[in-house]
C-alpha cells in the first residue's frame, strides 16, 4: 500500500498500478478492506489518500470489479475525481479546517463570506439549504439578484479552498449543489468534532469520556459568524460536556484517581466558574485524600464567586454538604 501510494505521488504511474494490483489481491484474499474505512495503527491516517489512484487504476482497466468493491465498502459511487484527503473541522472553540494534515490558514479562505458560507453549510451538515436561506444570513440586507450573483462567487471561491487542485471541469466533492440548494456531501468523509463527541459520550467508557471532555475546547461556534443562530445547539453541547464530566469524575472517583478527577473539575470550573456540582466533587476528594483544609477553601471560593458573580448564595446542598464534611473531617 505504502509502495504504491509513494510510487504514484512521485509520478511513477505504472509501478504504482502494479504495487496497486499486488494489494487489491492481499485485500480480498485476507479482508482487509477495513484499511480504506477507518486509520489503522500501520496504515493510513487519512483511508481517502489512496482514492485518487483506486480512481486512476479504474480508468485504465486495472482491477475494475475489486475497486469496484472497495468503493461499495466506501459508500462511494463510480467517481472520477476525489480530492484524495478527508476534512476535519473543529467547532468547539476557535473555528478550524484541516484539509488531510494541513490546516487551513485564516487568508487561504480568501473571501470572508466564504467562511461563513462554510460555517453555515457545517451547522447544518445534515441537510439541503436553499439559497434564500443562505442568502437571508450572508447578505440580510441585500437585493436578491445581487445576493444570488454574491452566493455563486462565494460558493466558487470555497470550493477552490477546500479543492484547490481539483481539475478544470470536476464536480466539486465536498459540497453538493442540486439545483437552488446546497449541503456537504454525505458521502465525503468530513469529520466534525461535535459529531465525535456525541459518539464518545453514548460509549460512556472512561477512555471514551476523556476524548469526548478533550474535544471540548470551548463553547459551539465560538465568536463566529452564525453563533447566533447556534443558540439552541450551544446549550445542548454544554449541557453535554458537563454532564460528561460528571460520569467521568464518578467513574474516577470510583476508581480512586482522585487527581485525575481534581484536574476535571479545573477545568470544569474554568469552562464554567458557576457549575455548583463541581465544587461539591472538589470537596468530597478533598475529604477523601485528608485535606479537610482544601474543603473549606473550596467552600469559601465557591460562596464567593456566586455571591460576586451573581449575588445569590449557594444552594442548600452545597452547605450541608460542606457542614457534613466538616464534621467528618474533625
Amino acid at each position: 500500500m505504502w509502495l504504491a501510494i509513494k510510487a504514484w505521488e512521485q509520478g511513477y504511474t505504472n509501478t504504482a498500478f502494479g504495487y496497486l494490483e499486488k494489494l487489491l489481491l492481499i485485500i480480498e484474499k485476507q479482508d482487509y478492506s477495513f484499511l480504506f474505512t477507518r486509520e489503522t495503527l500501520m496504515g493510513l491516517k487519512d483511508p481517502e489518500k489512496i482514492f485518487p489512484l483506486f480512481i486512476a487504476a479504474y480508468e485504465n482497466g486495472i482491477q475494475k470489479e475489486l475497486i469496484h468493491k472497495v468503493y461499495k465498502i466506501r459508500g462511494l459511487d463510480e467517481v472520477d475525481y476525489h480530492p484524495g484527503y478527508s476534512l476535519w473541522i473543529r467547532t468547539f472553540g476557535e473555528f478550524k479546517v484541516w484539509r488531510g494534515d494541513q490546516i487551513i490558514e485564516p487568508h487561504a479562505w480568501k473571501r470572508e463570506k466564504a467562511h461563513h458560507f462554510f460555517e453555515l453549510l457545517v451547522a447544518n451538515r445534515d441537510k439541503w439549504l436553499h439559497r434564500d436561506q443562505i442568502n437571508l444570513i450572508l447578505w440580510a440586507d441585500t437585493p436578491v439578484e445581487n445576493a444570488t450573483n454574491y452566493l455563486k462567487v462565494v460558493y466558487s471561491t470555497l470550493n477552490q479552498v477546500l479543492e484547490p487542485d481539483r481539475p478544470r471541469g470536476a464536480q466539486p466533492f465536498f459540497i453538493e449543489r442540486r439545483q437552488e440548494s446546497y449541503r456537504l456531501n454525505p458521502k465525503a468523509r468530513i469529520i466534525v468534532d461535535a459529531d465525535l463527541f456525541d459518539q464518545e459520550i453514548t460509549k460512556g467508557t472512561i477512555p471514551s469520556l476523556e476524548h469526548a471532555l478533550n474535544l471540548y475546547k470551548g463553547k459551539y461556534f465560538a465568536d463566529c459568524f452564525i453563533q447566533e443562530w447556534q443558540t439552541i445547539e450551544e446549550q445542548y453541547y454544554h449541557q453535554q460536556y458537563l454532564m460528561a464530566s460528571e460520569k467521568l469524575l464518578a467513574k474516577l472517583i470510583d476508581e480512586k484517581d482522585y487527581e485525575k478527577a481534581l484536574q476535571i473539575t479545573y477545568e470544569i470550573l474554568a469552562c464554567d466558574s458557576l457549575w455548583e456540582s463541581a465544587y461539591r466533587t472538589q470537596m468530597k476528594i478533598f475529604h477523601l485524600m485528608g485535606q479537610h483544609g482544601m474543603v473549606r477553601k473550596v467552600y469559601n471560593q465557591c460562596v464567593e464567586n456566586f455571591q460576586d458573580k451573581l449575588s445569590i448564595p449557594v444552594s442548600r446542598t452545597t452547605i450541608d454538604l460542606f457542614k457534613t464534611l466538616e464534621t467528618n473531617g474533625k
